[in-house]
């Protein structure tokens, strides 16, 4: 009940900090497949230990005019990611078409996938390996 409870308040949270950055350029490229972008926000970046980081992710789909936005959950220890609330938009409007929240199961990653890219590139911010614009 504790780990929901912080899950809910982590989610409102990045939410909010969704609306606080309107003007800002926080999205930050991560890794392609085709035409498919993979985004993570640094300034939505929450972490709980070592091994535990809430962010909001952005999943660009050009050629059918969708974007993907999601609050995941990324478990490094247990290379799991969980997604807690997600909205599909029109790309080029951005009006939202679909919302859900509510936190899903965890489901693994493996080296290769997009995730583990989003993983590393937060850990990259992190610890600094990344140059911020900031």
């Amino acid at each position: 009940m504790k780990k929901m409870v912080a899950a809910l308040l982590m989610s409102l949270m990045l939410m909010m900090s969704s609306v606080c950055m309107a003007g800002e350029d926080t999205m930050h490229f991560v890794d392609a497949n085709g035409s498919t972008g993979y985004y993570v926000d640094v300034a939505s970046l929450g972490f709980e230990g070592n091994s535990v980081v809430n962010a909001r992710i952005a999943v660009k789909k050009a050629a059918m005019n969708r974007m993907f936005l999601y609050t995941m959950q990324f478990d490094t220890g247990k290379k799991t990611y969980r997604i807690l609330e997600s909205q599909v938009l029109e790309y080029d409007s951005k009006k939202v078409l679909e919302s859900t929240g509510g936190a899903e199961k965890p489901r693994a990653y493996g080296d290769r996938s997009p995730m583990n890219s989003i993983v590393q590139y937060i850990y990259d911010w992190k610890n600094g390996k990344i140059k911020r614009i900031d």
